[in-house]
């Protein structure tokens, strides 16, 4: 009985796993980003090839990697901006920048938290992008890349103090106003196709492919995608059920049989609930140069673990690490 018992419980795990839901803070920040994203297309009418999200840079000693919210190639230079979703008074204090969260009782502050100074951090990854793109041979000078820091939550109040750095510092209700920075006038474009750029001060036509060739080849974060919308973002390491090489492969997919009758049915019938995942490999580098979906079956995984998050990552073998800059 007590055998039948545990395959029923198995059969309904299976049949129902656990849904993972993500947080609204990290929920809100991500439909930020792609608002951003999408409003620098549709409203500065800039292609796909001049926006990256969530480019992560290396350091000169290629040991550490620092996430870049958001990088637009223009005809002015390379915008570097980092995207925060905090909540509360921001104001600065000292290297720091302190964010104060209001209380029930009007008038005070029930906790705050200190953060990193967002300015020079991206500074920082500025200093890291130029050199990258300088061992990747691209001719860029220093004073052609610019950062900005937007702050997009609506409960997000900036000090005065913060409010002086206008072009550095975007508050939440100068985001839409920003976009403008972005968009050059048919006058401008016109100027920089006939006025060489070593008078005009922009960015070239070669300089700008060269920028996006390089920057296409930096890379993002691999992503694990939880049943019920949460994402875990990290560095695959490998997978112990198949050999690949990362580099060729863009998507590891395992799907699972989720008939809750036929798993009851077979756990009756004194039979373990364990359909096979299968797993597809979208392959990016075909010998003729299109991509190839490839698909096999492999060992079955055990449901009850597969459940929960800490298994999901266990099964793709993925290294987590935390997301530098994160909220």
């Amino acid at each position: 009985m007590l055998k039948i018992n545990n395959r029923l419980l198995q059969a309904q795990l299976a049949s129902t796993p656990v849904c993972h839901k993500e947080s609204e803070d990290v929920q809100q920040e991500r439909k930020a980003l792609q608002q951003l994203a999408t409003n620098l297309r549709n409203v500065c009418k800039m292609t796909n090839d001049s926006i990256f999200c969530g480019l992560r840079i290396p350091d000169r000693f290629q040991k550490v990697k620092q996430e870049i919210s958001l990088v637009v190639l223009t005809g002015k230079g390379i915008f570097c901006i980092d995207v925060k979703n905090w909540v509360g008074e921001v104001s600065r204090d000292g290297k720091h920048w302190l964010v104060k969260h209001k209380g029930e009782v009007a008038g005070e502050f029930s906790r705050s938290v200190q953060h990193p100074d967002p300015l020079l951090d991206i500074k920082k990854k500025i200093e890291n992008l130029w050199n990258f793109l300088v061992e990747k041979g691209v001719g860029i000078k220093k004073k052609q890349m610019y950062h900005k820091v937007i702050f997009i939550n609506p409960k997000c109040q900036l000090e005065a103090e913060l409010q002086k750095h206008e072009e550095d510092v975007v508050g939440p209700e100068d985001v839409d106003s920003v976009m403008l920075c972005f968009q050059d006038s048919y006058l401008t474009s016109l100027t920089d196709a006939i006025t060489p750029y070593w008078i005009t001060g922009h960015l070239s036509y070669q300089q700008l492919k060269e920028c996006q060739s390089a920057l296409r080849g930096i890379g993002t974060w691999d992503v694990v995608e939880l049943q019920g919308g949460m994402r875990l973002l990290g560095d695959y390491n490998g997978c112990p059920m198949v050999a690949l090489d990362r580099k060729e492969t863009e998507l590891l997919e395992f799907s699972h049989q989720r008939n809750a009758t036929m798993g009851y049915v077979w756990a009756i019938l004194g039979y373990t609930p364990q359909p096979p995942p299968l797993l597809r490999l979208l392959v990016l580098l075909h010998p003729l140069g299109h991509s190839a979906i490839s698909g096999l079956t492999i060992s079955p995984v055990c449901h009850t673990c597969a459940a929960t998050a800490a298994a999901a990552a266990a099964c793709l073998s993925v290294v987590l690490t935390e997301r530098e800059g994160s909220v």
